[in-house]
């Protein structure tokens, strides 16, 4: 089921994993498959500990048998009330169009709705325009990991309180 957001998209839960690696890709996680596989996500989306939301266009084209996905988003259910966000990648034709809150917002609902009292994102320290995008959607700083990615560079670790 499509929830409808903003002007001509939608939200819907996603269950196949190689077709969302495959789009985050194409969105400009070209690395993606180094920190993961559609075969490790498919086992946490199965087992229900994440859950994978996509942003499909309206009114896709008739020829497509699937929904052109625009953006999506990944959220790990973890113990304690925390919600990690796995990966948000949103096609470079269509950023700035509301795809990137509403997925955030999507998530936020469903997670509170089963008891999850945060979210926390962490992201690469040279990537200023995802820092902004978090602090612009409510996304506090919430400390620094060093040399936490595979080419070393730091992780900014921002949290949101959602209860």
């Amino acid at each position: 089921m499509v929830a409808s957001y903003g002007e001509g998209f939608g939200i819907a839960r996603w269950h196949d994993a190689a077709a969302v690696i495959e789009a985050a890709r194409h969105m400009g996680l070209a690395d993606i498959t180094r920190w993961t596989t559609p075969e490790t996500v498919q086992q946490f989306l199965d087992s229900d500990q994440w859950i994978a939301l996509v942003a499909v266009e309206s009114d896709p084209p008739e020829d497509l048998r699937t929904p052109h996905i625009l953006g999506c988003i990944i959220g790990g259910l973890e113990e304690e009330g925390r919600v990690w966000i796995e990966l948000l990648a949103v096609s470079p034709s269509h950023r700035r169009r509301g795809i990137g809150r509403a997925l955030i917002t999507h998530l936020e609902g469903l997670v509170r709705e089963m008891g999850y009292r945060a979210l926390f994102v962490d992201l690469d320290d040279t990537n200023p325009d995802a820092y902004e995008f978090y602090r612009a959607v409510g996304f506090e700083d919430a400390g620094v990991i060093r040399e936490y990615y595979y080419d070393a560079t730091d992780a900014i670790v921002m949290s949101k309180r959602l209860l």
